[in-house]
């Protein structure tokens, strides 16, 4: 349905996978322990680091493999740092279209002689998704011909908004002490809306009782 949640590490499904985010291993919504990536906005993270080898540094590590999201480092940057980002969404189908939206920002700065550093970011998104749907099934001998016992059309139009919220703090004294401090917030909702006709297109089928009218 246009979303993208899942990586798949050797062929495997993603329940057969970790996610961790900074190390950390992630829970899910899922009925098993697939992480839903379109849950972690990309403005948001540094880089994203694959493991497809056992390592000892992992809290948790999956069967196929294990995907760390890695957030921002804020003395990892020499400067102050102020991004922007826009972009307009448009889905069509069928000739009817949808339009969406996607923005964030981020501040990174760095304070005490690089000694301090602090970031922050967010991100918003949201994304239309559109399609059409008919069938015919429940076919009914009529003596001679077979014809649908029912047929249905529908027009689906899905809208998904996220919100996402990430800061950090870290402090490096020294090159021998360092440590971190960081929180990461989501939010995802997605509303589906279904319309259309469902009808028995034959008697016999209608008076069943099994039809829709």
């Amino acid at each position: 349905r246009g979303r993208a949640t899942q990586v798949q590490i050797r062929g495997f499904a993603g329940d057969f996978s970790t996610t961790l985010l900074n190390g950390r291993e992630q829970a899910s919504t899922n009925d098993n322990r697939a992480a839903e990536f379109d849950q972690y906005p990309s403005e948001l993270l540094s880089q994203v680091v694959v493991y497809k080898t056992a390592d000892a540094s992992l809290v948790g590590q999956g069967l196929s493999g294990t995907v760390d999201l890695q957030t921002v480092n804020p003395l990892s940057f020499d400067d102050r740092v102020v991004a922007f980002g826009y972009r307009y969404d448009q889905n069509e189908s069928n000739g009817v279209s949808e339009s969406g939206n996607r923005f964030n920002f981020s501040y990174i700065d760095q304070f005490l002689d690089n000694t301090l550093g602090v970031s922050f970011g967010y991100a918003y998104q949201e994304s239309p998704q559109l399609g059409f749907e008919s069938q015919t099934k429940n076919y009914q001998n009529t003596g001679s011909n077979y014809y649908p016992g029912e047929a249905f059309v529908f027009k689906n139009d899905d809208k998904f908004e996220r919100n996402g919220f990430n800061g950090s703090i870290q402090f490096k004294p020294s090159d021998f002490y360092e440590t971190s401090l960081d929180a990461f917030y989501s939010t995802f909702d997605k509303t589906q809306t279904r319309t259309g006709v469902q009808a028995c297109t034959t008697e016999s089928w209608c008076n069943s009782g099994l039809g829709t009218l």
